[in-house]
């Protein structure tokens, strides 16, 4: 336990966890099942007595973000957290959470939406789960606390010694060297548009909060690591790609559509991409998206700039409206990496002025990527 956990209710809570379990293998025995489980109930009331106050000013008022607990749920998690030190194993069936949670048939049968998809538990990534090849989600799909939410309850063990320097920026090599790079930070942002945006699976499952973070958090170590490099690169200025930026005074989301559109021509043979597609890759959440709305209108820089066109729809079955790269855009994109001429010093001070006087509170990607937190000081990934 954390110094802000130890000595207070929570090993009050734990042990009548415990106590409760032992009175649950005790109540097979029929000869004495009625006492047993009498006595169970009176101990889950004490427990769930103690869980209340943790969900009003304790530990889990807050442990589901902006959602708020169920005393119900805080009972889940509780039997969860004292489950997931048994060396047996930290996994439950959905019936076996509910048994121990529940006196009755009818009882049970409510508390099936607490393991839901929709549920609170697994919409904020407390629990993680293996859903079932075969049977019923929630009752036979497997859950234990997830590995965030566990680490509330204990103190992580200091591995500072074994812990990697950070990584060295790294100055690119060639132009295609930094345009792939881009496309990494296009494709973690189309993984973020479809963790926020995109439908839910077959089983109604959608991504959780804890996993969206994780897509935010690698979004924002790439966007930096792009930054880095860039800035120790002393012969970006030759760069088609940077040359093409800066003559255009591209911002980073409109940088982001053009190689997502170079991208899906050159490798996946998509001579087009869907409006709201590239809309929802570069925003943050619905509410930037509404902010992007116009990003392809006829007056809007890339549209003006002649650097996309938009595409009819060949069948009125397809209504969505798609753009594509205009011609000439790739060659010059991509150009060649062969030695050019001397950079000269004007050049080299226009491209950080242009960089400076971007629409952008912070860093030219960091501000496409949301900003920035603690994981990104962090980045040892090499490229």
């Amino acid at each position: 336990m954390s110094a802000r956990q130890a000595g207070t209710t929570w090993k009050s809570i734990l042990g009548l966890c415990d106590e409760a379990e032992e009175l649950r293998v005790r109540s097979r025995d029929a000869s004495e099942a009625g006492s047993v489980r009498s006595e169970m109930r009176r101990r889950r009331a004490e427990m769930r007595g103690l869980l209340e106050k943790e969900l009003r000013t304790g530990s889990l008022a807050e442990i589901a973000g902006e959602r708020r607990l169920t005393l119900d749920e805080a009972e889940v998690v509780a039997l969860l957290l004292r489950r997931y030190v048994d060396p047996k194993s930290p996994w439950l069936t959905g019936r076996e959470v509910i048994d121990r949670i529940a006196d009755d048939t009818f009882s049970k049968l409510r508390s099936i939406g607490l393991l839901g998809p929709d549920g609170t538990l697994r919409q904020t990534g407390l629990v993680s789960v293996e859903r079932p090849q075969r049977g019923i989600d929630p009752l036979d799909a497997r859950f234990r606390l997830s590995d965030a939410a566990a680490s509330l309850f204990f103190d992580a063990p200091q591995r500072s010694a074994e812990k990697k320097p950070p990584r060295k920026p790294q100055p690119y090599l060639s132009n295609r060297e930094y345009v792939l790079e881009l496309r990494a930070l296009a494709e973690y942002c189309r993984r973020r548009a479809h963790a926020i945006f995109g439908p839910p699976d077959a089983d109604g499952y959608r991504p959780s909060r804890r996993e969206r973070k994780q897509i935010e958090r690698k979004l924002r170590i790439i966007a930096r690591r792009i930054e880095r490099d860039l800035a120790v690169t002393e012969e970006r200025d030759r760069f088609p790609m940077i040359q093409f930026q800066r003559e255009l005074a591209l911002t980073a989301e409109e940088t982001l559509v053009i190689i997502d559109l170079l991208f899906a021509h050159l490798f996946e043979g998509e001579p087009s991409l869907e409006v709201v597609e590239l809309l929802q890759m570069v925003s943050r959440d619905e509410e930037d998206l509404l902010r992007r709305r116009r990003m392809f209108a006829p007056e809007s820089s890339l549209v003006r700039k002649g650097l996309v066109v938009l595409v009819d729809p060949e069948e009125e079955r397809d209504p969505h409206p798609r753009v594509a790269l205009a011609p000439g855009v790739a060659d010059r994109i991509l150009g060649d990496d062969r030695a050019g001429r001397a950079i000269a010093p004007d050049e080299k001070i226009d491209f950080h002025l242009y960089l400076k006087n971007l629409d952008s509170s912070t860093r030219f990607y960091q501000d496409l990527a949301g900003g920035e937190d603690d994981d990104e000081k962090k980045d040892d990934h090499p490229r």
